[in-house]
């Protein structure tokens, strides 16, 4: 968790700033996917790195793993989205 946490950092230089459950649910994915698949969510990072939550949502409902885990990605992109 810790190693993700450092990663999601840099990546997202406001990253202290995040809600508690954004933190939750950016972590929960980018554990699932490792750092690589997760930096392929460009759109979804941009969004985010624009403080549009709701188009990062969007982004991530609009992904290939939206197919893999519906339920699961489905929570993610309500815990983005409602902060």
């Amino acid at each position: 968790i810790t190693e993700c946490e450092n990663d999601l950092k840099r990546v997202f230089p406001a990253w202290d700033s995040f809600s508690l459950r954004r933190k939750s649910a950016l972590l929960n994915l980018r554990f699932q996917l490792g750092p690589a698949r997760f930096r392929g969510f460009r759109k979804m990072i941009a969004a985010i790195e624009a403080g549009d939550w709701d188009k990062a949502s969007a982004e991530l409902l609009d992904s290939s793993v939206q197919h893999q885990t519906p339920r699961r990605n489905g929570r993610r992109a309500n815990e983005l989205k409602q902060g």
